[in-house]
């Protein structure tokens, strides 16, 4: 639910989509959301093979519509 997000939260705003993509997709973070907001800058090579997993998962899905009415 977007609209119950507290934009002045942001360490349990990125727990609670790790802890989604954990959840609905089987994708395990690899940090958590407080030591993100702590200023612990993520391995890169783990943040690639994380993202990578998204791709894997998605990258046969088709886009909406794009047009307007």
């Amino acid at each position: 639910d977007y609209d119950s997000l507290n934009e002045q939260d942001c360490a349990r705003n990125l727990q609670l989509a790790f802890d989604v993509a954990e959840k609905e997709f089987g994708i395990k973070p690899f940090i958590t959301g407080k030591e993100l907001v702590a200023g612990q800058e993520p391995d890169k090579t783990s943040m690639g093979n994380y993202l990578s997993k998204f791709y894997e998962l998605f990258r046969g899905t088709p886009l909406p519509p794009s047009g307007r009415s």
